[in-house]
């Protein structure tokens, strides 16, 4: 399990940046190993564990043609992928893998969520509304598809200023309330 690694690397808590997929493992994480991400950073990049009931992802993910150059490369390497959709249709606990705001809040992290505007997957208007009434912080990226922008250098810089923005953030306020 992803504690057992941990624990045998000596790590008491994480800092986690994921994608797509991987903010399903990364909610799962939040919700039942909290102790490893409380008062930890966490960032999200175009993440499919919000709201995850709406039926537009699995409508985008497994049911629409491709139009576009980019609906194509993740039809046929996420949803005509035989693992993947084995996996995604008849094995993933959709309701087990939701993140709710409330979650984030019981696990005192600082989040940021990087949405990307033309998501050929997530409901980026949606969501982003969703969480924002939530007062979770977000970043709308215009012009972008579903994982672009993670390939593109500047924003990899500016995602990661983010974290160290978040871990920074951490510092001052534990610095702020030994002082008082």
């Amino acid at each position: 399990s992803i504690e057992q690694l941990l624990l045998s690397l000596d790590e008491k808590k994480v800092a986690i940046i994921s994608h797509s997929y991987g903010t399903l493992v990364h909610s799962c994480i939040v919700k039942q190993l909290s102790h490893l991400v409380s008062d930890q950073s966490s960032i999200f990049i175009d993440p499919i564990c919000f709201l995850l009931l709406d039926s537009r992802y699995t409508s985008n993910m497994f049911y629409r043609q491709p139009s576009s150059p980019n609906q194509l490369l993740l039809h046929t390497s996420c949803a005509e992928d035989l693992y993947s959709i084995y996996h995604l249709q008849r094995h993933l606990c959709w309701y087990e893998s939701i993140l709710w705001p409330e979650d984030i809040k019981q696990s005192h992290g600082r989040i940021h969520v990087f949405f990307s505007e033309d998501d050929d997957i997530v409901p980026t208007s949606f969501i982003n509304d969703y969480l924002k009434k939530s007062n979770i912080d977000t970043t709308v990226l215009s012009d972008f598809k579903h994982g672009q922008m993670i390939l593109i250098p500047k924003y990899q810089k500016n995602i990661l200023k983010k974290l160290l923005e978040l871990e920074t953030k951490s510092s001052i306020d534990d610095n702020e309330s030994i002082s008082i």
